[in-house]
């Protein structure tokens, strides 16, 4: 489905969120960006185990409680920030992939995702996930960059 410009002012937006600093502030610039709060959604993703693992019902069971932790942590979160109307979902999986597929899903109008933008090795220590999400995403992806203290040395 092509993107196409709500001019109703009713934007949904996709926050992905990973409890981080970037990610908090991130919330302030997708809150501006709808006309309600039910409008904006908020996914953290935790990451899949290895289901061939020795222990796997222990692992999964730790899943769930992971999923509840965030659940309940998001929650905090977003009434802290004056969002407690807004859509909060916990998912387990390939970040890059739950962010697509919610934004499918939701019919997002834009993702809001926070970025290192790294070149290198650091940025494939640190992952692409947002790099992932701006090549395959149908809909328009913000990209809040971060900087780092000891980016101020960088020449890049």
């Amino acid at each position: 489905m092509p993107w196409k410009f709500d001019q109703t002012g009713e934007q949904t937006v996709l926050l992905p969120y990973d409890f981080s600093d970037p990610a908090t502030d991130a919330i302030a610039t997708a809150r501006e960006m709808v006309a309600r709060p039910e409008l904006l959604y908020v996914l953290h993703v935790i990451p899949p185990i290895d289901v061939a693992s020795p222990g796997f019902l222990s692992g999964a069971l730790e899943i769930e409680t992971l999923r509840k932790h965030a659940d309940t942590e998001l929650t905090k979160v977003l009434d802290a920030a004056g969002l407690a109307k807004a859509q909060r979902r916990v998912h387990v999986g390939d970040p890059a992939s739950e962010i697509l597929d919610v934004a499918r899903e939701i019919e997002a109008n834009v993702i809001v995702i926070p970025s290192r933008g790294k070149t290198g090795l650091r940025r494939w220590m640190i992952g692409s996930v947002a790099e992932r999400v701006v090549r395959r995403a149908q809909c328009p992806v913000l990209v809040l960059p971060i900087v780092d203290d000891d980016d101020d040395d960088d020449t890049n």
